[in-house]
């Protein structure tokens, strides 16, 4: 006669045992990711390419400004950024930006008199002389240039001598043109 045997089974977990060990689970390794992620980053000390980098953020919350000012204008820019600093709700915001984390205040602005609709994207409303910044990769002068497409870019020596000899002489080069 065959005897059947019974397979024993451990007992059930309660339903709920599971759900929390697999959160905590989960939350554990979040924390491991997250430790290890502060660890690999590098220290946010206020070196000199990170004043560069937000005085570029500065010149494009600026053409933001400049945009919004041309919506309400029927795409004509301010003729100067007095006039946009008069028009803002809040024009202590638009002096802060006209003042570079490193502490000059030279932004040249050529978008006075021009419409937004007639120009082509390429065109530069904003600079700052070369003397402002340093390029880290480079060692070379160099200056963030902001564009009516909305776009900045930091350009360094010699294209931004180039670019301020242009701009001087009345043209406003290409961006194609300049940065090659």
């Amino acid at each position: 006669m065959q005897t059947l045997q019974h397979e024993s089974r451990p007992p059930a977990a309660p339903r709920g045992f599971s759900i929390r060990i697999t959160s905590m689970m989960i939350f554990v390794v979040l924390a491991m990711l997250v430790g290890l992620g502060f660890a690999l980053m590098p220290t946010a000390s206020p070196g000199r390419a990170s004043l560069r980098v937000r005085c570029g953020a500065n010149e494009r919350v600026l053409l933001v400004a400049l945009y919004d000012y041309a919506q309400q204008h029927h795409g004509s820019l301010p003729a100067s950024l007095t006039a946009l600093q008069q028009n803002a709700a809040n024009p202590g915001a638009i002096s802060k930006l006209l003042i570079c984390p490193e502490g000059h205040t030279t932004l040249i602005y050529r978008g006075g008199g021009l419409n937004l609709k007639m120009i082509p994207k390429d065109t530069i409303l904003v600079y700052e002389l070369p003397a402002n910044h340093t390029d880290s990769r480079t060692g070379k002068a160099a200056m963030n240039v902001g564009y009516a497409d909305g776009s900045v870019r930091l350009i360094t020596q010699p294209q931004a001598n180039n670019i301020i000899a242009e701009l001087k002489a009345g043209h406003n080069p290409p961006r194609a043109e300049m940065i090659k």
